[in-house]
């Protein structure tokens, strides 16, 4: 289609440059090279009164498309109602033109190169043509371009279409094979091929039984790295997915966004980054089911966290807030052979690694709570720096109630509810109390006994601490007064 248009517009400009020499030339030698004698001689019937007749339009546009057409489309004819008119003549004629049904009212034949019909005038339309009941103009090629305008002036269309009707198009193209009922195409770098425009309706409106709009890919990923781009800019990368121009005035590449559309989003290897002073990203789940926001990670070797929460201020990197009935954080692992936890905090800072805080001074539940229905623990301390002096589970309370507590409901089990177990030397358990004045290190109640020593294989140590309680193999209970000294209390 673009050899087409070339061919006619080179075609066109050639003969409106002759038409321009010629008219120069014509200024110039109208008095020395035109006679009477040779303008009586100018075509059928000629006489000398035709030559003020041909002097006059020797500068006319009339009288120099005659010429260019006896010059140029030598065996071209002009037939009037079935009458063939040989070039001059065709040029000089006028009035109205009738044909019936089977005789056009104008036909021009023309056997070699030149134009058919060339129309100029000063300042109305080149060419009128009017139907009642068909089309104004019908423009058949069987090589190139049925009807081909040309506009040389600035801010002009090469073909314009006009209606007042609501109903009616200024420009229809119609195709009935698999091409484009409307084309558009620029040369140039910044030119844009089709422009629709509405002073107060819509620019571009499109629909489709396929689809309304196809945006044709690009062959690479991501967004346009190269050229000028302009804010509001849209394309779509090789991967199909959709990009938009946020910042860009048509200097330079500009800035892109990745538009987030409904259903699965392929983004390849490429990071979606959202960026807000406010909220960059809000999820909100109306339904009866269905989470807000899921994170999930397909990839059964991929280490990283399906959700991951960085915070550079002051406040929480991953906050979980529940004003429901349901868990403010939850954490679940599903697959029976996963070692990890369902939820883990990890710090390189001085804070702790998971807080479970409630701030209801009316809520009696457990600020943290671990629960399993597994063979493991339900909540698990582990210190694990060697030089760490800390306790691997803290218990701490400002109120009336204990620090630490630990509970069996299972009336089978035969378990400690709290037990401490220790591969150094020092205590498993220990209780202080710190009152200045009263209280106990340690309490103990039961129905069989409030305290049970276990008896060793032997007999009690050759030293101890001063307090020491031991039962040897005999059951004999020993009282320690203090380094070797030994008391048999029972």
């Amino acid at each position: 289609m673009t050899d087409v248009i070339s061919s006619d517009l080179a075609a066109a400009r050639v003969h409106e440059q002759i038409l321009e020499r010629l008219a120069a030339l014509e200024a110039e030698n109208a008095t020395s090279k035109v006679t009477v004698a040779d303008l009586t001689t100018t075509g059928p019937g000629a006489t000398g009164q035709l030559a003020s007749t041909v002097l006059d339009e020797s500068v006319s546009r009339r009288g120099l498309f005659r010429r260019l057409g006896a010059a140029m489309a030598a065996g071209a004819g002009l037939a009037l109602g079935g009458t063939v008119l040989r070039p001059d003549t065709a040029a000089a004629a006028e009035g109205a033109f009738t044909g019936s049904d089977s005789v056009p009212a104008l036909t021009v034949d023309q056997t070699g190169t030149g134009d058919g019909i060339r129309s100029l005038t000063a300042s109305g339309p080149g060419l009128n043509s009017q139907s009642q009941d068909s089309v104004g103009v019908f423009g058949v090629s069987h090589t190139k371009n049925g009807i081909l305008g040309l506009a040389f002036g600035t801010g002009l269309n090469g073909v314009m279409g006009k209606t007042s009707s609501a109903t009616s198009s200024g420009v229809y193209g119609e195709n009935d094979a698999g091409g484009y009922g409307v084309a558009g195409r620029s040369n140039e770098a910044d030119g844009t091929g089709v422009w629709g425009d509405s002073l107060s309706g819509i620019g571009v409106k499109a629909t489709g039984g396929r689809a309304p709009l196809l945006l044709v890919p690009s062959a690479s990923v991501g967004a346009p790295s190269s050229g000028s781009h302009t804010k509001g800019e849209i394309c779509i990368d090789s991967n199909g997915v959709l990009w938009l121009c946020t910042v860009g005035d048509g200097n330079n590449v500009g800035t892109w966004a990745q538009a987030i559309t409904g259903g699965v989003n392929g983004m390849g290897s490429a990071n979606t980054t959202l960026s807000s002073s406010g909220q960059p990203l809000r999820a909100i789940a109306t339904g009866t089911t269905g989470e807000a926001l899921v994170g999930q990670t397909t990839n059964a070797s991929n280490p990283s966290s399906a959700v991951y929460g960085n915070g550079n201020g002051t406040g929480p990197s991953v906050n979980g807030v529940a004003t429901g009935t349901g868990a403010g954080v939850y954490g679940q692992v599903t697959n029976s052979a996963n070692g990890a936890a369902g939820v883990q905090g990890t710090t390189s800072g001085t804070g702790s690694g998971v807080v479970g805080l409630i701030t209801n001074n009316a809520n009696s539940a457990a600020a943290v709570r671990g629960a399993t229905s597994g063979m493991g623990y339900g909540v698990q301390g582990q210190v694990t720096n060697p030089s760490n002096a800390s306790a691997a589970v803290l218990g701490t309370t400002a109120g009336i109630g204990i620090g630490v507590f630990g509970q069996i409901t299972n009336a089978a089990s035969a378990a400690a509810a709290v037990r401490g177990s220790t591969v150094g030397t020092g205590s498993a358990v220990t209780g202080i109390n710190t009152h200045a004045s009263s209280g106990r290190g340690g309490f103990f109640q039961g129905p069989s006994a409030a305290l049970r020593l276990a008896p060793a294989s032997g007999s009690h140590p050759s030293s101890g601490l001063a307090g020491d309680l031991f039962v040897d193999s005999s059951n004999n209970l020993w009282f320690c007064k203090g380094g070797s000294t030994w008391v048999q209390a029972a």
